[in-house]
């Protein structure tokens, strides 16, 4: 019976929004420190930028959901936010609710119901039977209601409710929301810390992710996560991202399986109606993740023979010697891969032919490349088997270079600075590009 009905849903969405990070009082939530793989230029951010990065962070941060100046989430814990609207009804409320101008967009992140029910995730709780006034705990540190309806624990479900007030009622039950409780946050006073503590905390923020500050979603409960973007090149760009990430051991293969696009969702809007449509509709969209990682023998070793029979031209090239008199730096260079999901990338990914810097750049590891010191001549050679690697093998291809500085040669990690190269657009995360809001 739950199946034939249209208004039930066994996923919750996280949306994003575009946010103004001098309007938006968005410090709680977004970072002061952007990544070397990120471009941002100006204060407003797309959505499409900050659903990236929450693959890419695999964290979505918990907020306190300021309004008006205010804590809309009660108690000591901040949450993250969801809704149950079903995925018809979330689409076509959010292109409505966009067109007025309201905080929303249809860009966001799908999970499975009963998972995060698991790992703790919870309805709200509309209103209370009691009027109440709010206070501030400084000893708690959060907002709480006088008369205390709830524990601390489970005063985040709390949403405020007054069908009574005039001239605007407060009514948000048509969001539908859930919320997790991030028990694990604490406040931290950056004055109060010793360098150590407070360089480490700086590092994690700069690097990576502060595992306190959100959901992360690489949870050994989660699996299968769905996403929701507006076209083609952006599914791309979230596949190269999942790719980089198996690749690189950071995630499981069943972590994040489906990529919906918005415009494909409104073609099909009328039918996609209930449970079973939807799991249908998301089947239709799954992405096969085991075959980026099973090519046939026969053509892995094929491809393997090209490369090497290409690795032993370039290496038996005359590069000619460093001009007399100039100090050369030491370095070392690599060809360099533009994408990490095609035939090519694949196989030399399985053939185990490339390093992965933490940025996501696959570079080729081949015997003809780093024989010298100079990073010159090093990146003469890399460059020359990336020049050849594209016209003959068919695949494009830069170069990725690493000054050597305060190490030797054989201190040096492909993840140092300073490195040179050239830029990547799949590769970079744009904030401001207009077709990401």
């Amino acid at each position: 019976m739950k199946t034939l009905r249209t208004d039930l849903s066994n996923k919750l969405i996280h949306f994003v929004r575009e946010i103004d990070l001098h309007k938006d009082s968005m410090g709680e939530m977004f970072p002061h420190e952007f990544n070397l793989n990120e471009g941002v230029e100006d204060t407003v951010i797309s959505p499409f930028f900050l659903l990236r990065r929450i693959l890419r962070q695999r964290q979505l941060l918990s907020t306190w959901s300021y309004r008006n100046g205010e804590r809309t989430i009660y108690g000591s814990y901040p949450a993250v936010c969801f809704t149950e609207m079903p995925l018809k009804e979330f689409v076509i409320s959010s292109i409505e609710r966009c067109q007025r101008n309201e905080k929303i967009s249809s860009y966001a992140i799908i999970f499975d119901k009963k998972q995060m029910f698991k790992i703790g995730a919870r309805p709200v709780i509309y209103g209370t039977s009691c009027t109440s006034s709010t206070y501030w705990d400084e000893e708690l540190k959060g907002r709480f209601l006088t008369n205390k309806p709830f524990s601390n624990d489970e005063m985040y479900r709390y949403v405020s409710f007054n069908l009574s007030r005039e001239p605007r009622p407060i009514d948000w039950t048509h969001e539908r929301e859930w919320r997790w409780p991030n028990y694990q946050y604490r406040y931290v006073d950056i004055d109060s810390l010793n360098p150590d503590e407070a360089n480490d905390l700086y590092e994690q923020g700069e690097t990576g992710r502060i595992d306190f500050h959100g959901l992360n979603i690489d949870n050994s409960m989660l699996s299968d996560i769905g996403f929701i973007v507006k076209n083609t090149y952006q599914s791309t760009k979230l596949l190269r991202d999942i790719l980089w990430q198996i690749d690189s051991g950071q995630i499981r293969k069943n972590l994040f399986t489906y990529i919906l696009h918005l415009n494909n969702i409104q073609e099909s809007i009328d039918e996609i109606k209930t449970l079973h449509d939807v799991e249908t509709y998301i089947t239709k969209n799954t992405i096969n993740i085991n075959d980026y990682y099973s090519i046939p023998e026969t053509e892995l070793r094929e491809i393997e023979a090209r490369i090497n029979y290409l690795s032993e031209k370039v290496e038996k090239i005359n590069f000619g010697n460093i001009d007399d008199g100039i100090l050369e730096s030491p370095g070392i260079s690599f060809p360099c891969l533009r994408e990490n999901f095609s035939k090519i990338a694949r196989a030399l990914v399985l053939l185990g032919k490339v390093k992965i810097t933490r940025w996501g750049r696959y570079l080729i590891d081949i015997p003809c490349l780093n024989k010298y010191t100079s990073m010159t001549l090093n990146e003469k050679i890399a460059k020359e088997f990336s020049k050849r690697f594209q016209t003959e093998i068919g695949t494009e291809c830069t170069y990725y270079s690493i000054l050597c500085t305060n190490q030797t040669i054989s201190e040096l990690s492909i993840d140092d600075v300073p490195f040179y190269t050239e830029s990547d657009d799949i590769e970079i995360n744009y904030a401001h590009s207009e077709d990401d809001f």
